[in-house]
């Protein structure tokens, strides 16, 4: 895995990386992101017209011909951070099967969380049905 700084830094300005990322803050919400293995290139930001927070540095896809796709802008950090704080890092690596393994391993922990989820719900509506029909009973 790179050191996510060296590419906030600027370091890595013109390499080519894999980027991914699968996060939830809540099971009952659309992820806060859902990037698959990507291969992408490190772009300093006065390279795009795009605000990028927290970095001097940013992502752009690539296209089939691996050529930047200039309106494919990704910024290193999502948008959980608050003024000073960062939001959590895109995971990046220099090889696509080490992303493609990172990524299983985050779609393991998003299926088991969301199963977790789905049971917690089933329990919840349940209980629900049940107190409403005892107040039947009640009423009958």
């Amino acid at each position: 895995m790179v050191n996510i700084k060296d590419v906030t830094d600027g370091n890595m300005n013109g390499q080519t990386v894999w980027i991914c990322d699968l996060r939830y803050n809540n099971y009952n919400e659309k992820p806060i992101r859902n990037i698959k293995p990507t291969k992408v290139l490190i772009r300093d930001n006065n390279e795009t017209n795009k605000k990028i927070y927290y970095s001097s540095s940013h992502f752009v896809g690539l296209n089939k011909k691996n050529q930047p796709i200039k309106s494919k802008v990704i910024a290193v950090y999502d948008n959980t951070g608050y003024r000073s704080i960062t939001g959590t890092p895109l995971n990046c690596f220099l090889s696509e099967n080490e992303c493609v393994q990172y990524y299983k391993k985050q779609l393991e922990i998003a299926i088991k969380g969301l199963k977790y989820y789905k049971a917690s719900m089933i329990i919840e509506v349940d209980e629900k049905i049940s107190k409403l029909e005892k107040e039947f009973q009640c009423i009958i």
